[in-house]
């Protein structure tokens, strides 16, 4: 069966729909089934369950790239749905949503399976692995520019060398460091404090308040919202703001973005609005690295 799945997987990546081109087939998703197949026993890990987890880890995003940004919510129950038609059992189907939910280094969501632990420890390496693939992804498909397209590389890296344990991370260190010596990586702040730019619901003032000055004593430099006693809801409800002016403000916490090292997604109670996923999904497409308040809850059935 997986051999069925894995041609679903296959013919999506080769659609002229899938915006990331046939190369996330060819130069990740089957390096990652390889690096799960050799990972699963050092992991005591389930070999079907990561098998099948590598092929559906990004199949949400393949079929529809709107889904990139919340990829570990969608890709569950895409994954979810493909195991079903199947007749894969429940428990088998509920470990691969799980190891699906938890494989990203952008979001925190805890990982409480072996399983999670090789998916997200392969899906690390075979990044460091495919520098020509992420190049492309960057220059061909995002029209970025030098700069640009190297800082979202670097940025996806360092996501991915943080989710990696201590003895991961000791077997994985030449192949990090000579993916960085492609980048030509420098210190991203050349010896300047860093950059911070808060995100989240303004109706969260006290938490805007405490992170600025967590951050600033933390010896960065913070970049916040222009207002932080309501919501954008209730300002435009009472006339305070027009849709033109919200508008201006989110374009303006946009540039921001662009300025910053790194963002902070102040997720109160795990509250992550329309707004906010806009801009997690911006400062990805940035090479952002993002950080949140709060781990972010693993997919629940």
């Amino acid at each position: 069966m997986t051999d069925s799945i894995a041609e679903i997987v296959k013919r999506a990546c080769a659609a002229e729909t899938n915006a990331w081109g046939y190369g996330i087939w060819s130069h990740h998703i089957t390096k990652v089934v390889e690096h799960c197949r050799r990972l699963a026993p050092v992991f005591k890990a389930d070999p079907e369950v990561v098998h099948l987890a590598a092929l559906l880890h990004d199949y949400a995003p393949i079929k529809d790239s709107t889904l990139y940004a919340e990829h570990h919510v969608h890709s569950p129950l895409e994954a979810e749905k493909v195991l079903k038609q199947f007749g894969y059992p429940a428990e088998t189907i509920e470990a691969v949503k799980h190891a699906i939910a938890a494989h990203r280094g952008s979001v925190k969501v805890e990982r409480l399976s072996p399983e999670a632990e090789c998916l997200a420890t392969a899906d690390a390496i075979a990044h460091f692995e495919s520098i020509p693939s992420l190049l492309y992804l960057v220059y061909v498909t995002r029209k970025m520019d030098i700069d640009e397209g190297a800082a979202w590389v670097r940025a996806k890296l360092e996501r991915s060398w943080a989710k990696l344990n201590p003895q991961m991370q000791e077997l994985a260190k030449e192949q990090y460091a000579s993916a960085l010596k492609t980048l030509g990586t420098a210190p991203k702040t050349n010896g300047k404090p860093a950059i911070v730019c808060l995100c989240g619901s303004t109706r969260f003032g006290e938490a805007f308040q405490q992170a600025n000055l967590r951050e600033t004593l933390a010896g960065r430099i913070v970049l916040s919202t222009g207002s932080n006693s309501k919501s954008d809801t209730e300002l435009l409800a009472t006339g305070e703001l027009t849709e033109e002016a919200k508008a201006n403000l989110d374009g303006l916490h946009r540039h921001k973005i662009d300025l910053a090292d790194e963002v902070l997604i102040l997720n109160v109670g795990g509250y992550i609005g329309k707004s906010t996923r806009s801009e997690i999904e911006y400062a990805e497409l940035k090479g952002k690295a993002i950080r949140y308040l709060e781990p972010i809850p693993a997919t629940k059935a």
